[in-house]
């Protein structure tokens, strides 16, 4: 599992006051795949993911989830930080 910390989500004015907390699975158990569907290079190949195929995965996100709320709630990071929210970067 991989933490990511950022002290400034953003170039603009409300990005410089948001902190952000990622968290990855980097060596996931799940296998997704890509298939080829036509011979035409043009063609974009099915790509499946497969994210949180393997149960383990979901349980080790779920294990992220908890440490980010555990930190967000410890005295060295309560008393600078508020209004803990989900964020995306798709649409």
């Amino acid at each position: 599992m991989l933490m990511n910390f950022a002290c400034r989500s953003g170039w603009h004015a409300v990005g410089r006051r948001l902190g952000t907390i990622q968290t990855y699975i980097l060596q996931p158990f799940g296998r997704g795949s890509v298939r080829l569907v036509s011979e035409d290079y043009r063609t974009p190949p099915k790509v499946d993911l497969n994210l949180v195929g393997d149960h383990r995965d979901m349980e080790r996100l779920k294990d992220a989830f908890h440490r980010s709320v555990a930190l967000f709630h410890s005295p060295a990071v309560s008393h600078v930080a508020s209004d803990v929210f989900a964020t995306s970067y798709s649409d």
